[in-house]
């Protein structure tokens, strides 16, 4: 399962290391690396770590500084890792989503920052893919749906019917 980025990683993954993939649930997740816009794009990338950090949420910092080994020290260290991330544009064509043999639930937020025609676009180019939008959600399907969201990717890979 993999949420934004970890849902680009997730589809990489299965494309390129399909050996390690049963099935796959990607909530907003894109392809293109255009949903933000050339003007967000350049205004995060002129950005400093300091100035990301200050607009990332307070929940973001306390996940991040409860798990790390090196807490609050590493903070700004992983925010300037996390833009170079951010800023990778993530491209799949069609050809590379269609050679993907695992069945994948592609899950999006009815107002995700991710456009839904890119979210449509990556499922109609999976040989198995199905569509989840989640309605009254944006980007964090999973935080402000957790019962939906947890309901739908636990059954998802117990599912015996593919696509």
């Amino acid at each position: 399962m993999g949420q934004s980025d970890g849902g680009n990683v997730g589809l990489l993954l299965a494309r390129y290391h399909p050996e390690l993939v049963r099935r796959l649930v990607v909530s907003g997740a894109s392809i293109r690396g255009d949903h933000d816009g050339v003007e967000a794009y350049e205004r995060s990338r002129q950005r400093s770590p300091e100035q990301l950090a200050a607009n990332l949420p307070q929940w973001f910092h306390d996940d991040y500084v409860g798990v790390s080994p090196a807490g609050e020290q590493h903070w700004l260290t992983a925010v300037a890792k996390s833009k170079e991330l951010w800023l990778t544009r993530v491209v799949l064509e069609q050809r590379e989503l269609g050679a993907i043999q695992a069945p994948v639930l592609v899950m999006a937020g009815g107002h995700d920052i991710v456009p839904l025609e890119h979210t449509i676009e990556i499922f109609r180019g999976l040989r198995k893919g199905q569509p989840c939008i989640l309605p009254a959600t944006g980007h964090g399907t999973e935080l402000e749906r957790p019962e939906d969201f947890n309901r739908m990717t636990r059954a998802f890979p117990e599912q015996t019917a593919t696509p």
